[in-house]
């Protein structure tokens, strides 16, 4: 069994570094390159950052060079947060791989670029994304990733357009009591009676730069964590998920992750 794993993983390997050679030096074209606004009134309750974070998309992918970043596949955490867990177990606890460092580094460019090998090489998998900017609207609170996601969700599959359009009978979003109830709602209750045959892959990047608006007058307390801890817990017990989280160095992150 070990023998047919490492088998597996040196294909797997040699798959990814082909895969990376083919997407080099050129704008990667995908199917969320066109987004394609559906269901204008769902859109409008779920009032997700759509174009936002599409927009850091693009903007993380211009700052690559060509021929560059290949030395992020070599990383032994890295094969494993991707290859792992390959029984694929609905009970399979989340995998998460933390990229820290000090402001400037490229983490936001590693970020985009791994989500388009992982968009190439997982066309069937569920691959959700979000890019945090400080002083960006709709980029800088753990409620803007959880409808983002969301919205993401529902152009997956089938399965999760129906069963979150069924949900408009709840407040907007941006009423909804906590954040740990919304993210229940719109994220971990679909996913954990979605489709189990399909990867799951979360790319959370510059989680440092997220405001905490629950210190704001009026806003639920969350036991002495700030939304993005809170947040953080929740995503991590996500069964079978595969999370990269990309971030400054943080001693709170660091005690969750």
């Amino acid at each position: 069994m070990n023998a047919l794993h490492l088998v597996y993983e040196e294909y797997d390997q040699a798959l990814l570094l082909q895969i990376a050679s083919t997407i080099s030096g050129q704008q990667t074209q995908h199917r969320e390159a066109s987004l394609e606004l559906k269901d204008d009134a769902f859109f409008e309750w779920l009032s997700p950052s759509v174009w936002e974070v599409e927009a850091q998309l693009l903007a993380n992918r211009s700052q690559r060079a060509e021929g560059t970043l290949g030395w992020v596949l070599e990383l032994e955490e890295f094969r494993k947060w991707r290859v792992g867990n390959l029984e694929n177990s609905k009970s399979t606890p989340a995998q998460t791989l933390w990229l820290n460092g000090l402001p400037g580094t490229g983490k936001s460019t590693i970020s985009a670029y791994l989500y388009d090998l992982l968009l190439h090489q997982y066309p069937d998998a569920t691959i959700l994304h979000f890019f945090c900017k400080s002083g960006t609207p709709g980029l800088t609170t753990a409620h803007n990733i959880v409808r983002t996601l969301c919205y993401q969700l529902t152009q997956k599959d089938p399965f999760y357009h129906r069963y979150l359009q069924k949900k408009q009978d709840l407040p907007s979003p941006g009423r909804l009591e906590t954040l740990i109830l919304l993210f229940n709602t719109l994220i971990k209750d679909p996913i954990s009676k979605g489709p189990q045959e399909s990867d799951i892959f979360i790319l959370l990047d510059g989680l440092d730069e997220l405001e905490d608006t629950s210190s704001q007058a009026g806003q639920p307390s969350y036991a002495s964590r700030t939304e993005i801890e809170a947040l953080l817990e929740e995503l991590v017990q996500i069964p079978r998920a595969k999370i990269l989280i990309t971030s400054r160095s943080s001693p709170e992150l660091k005690k969750i992750l």
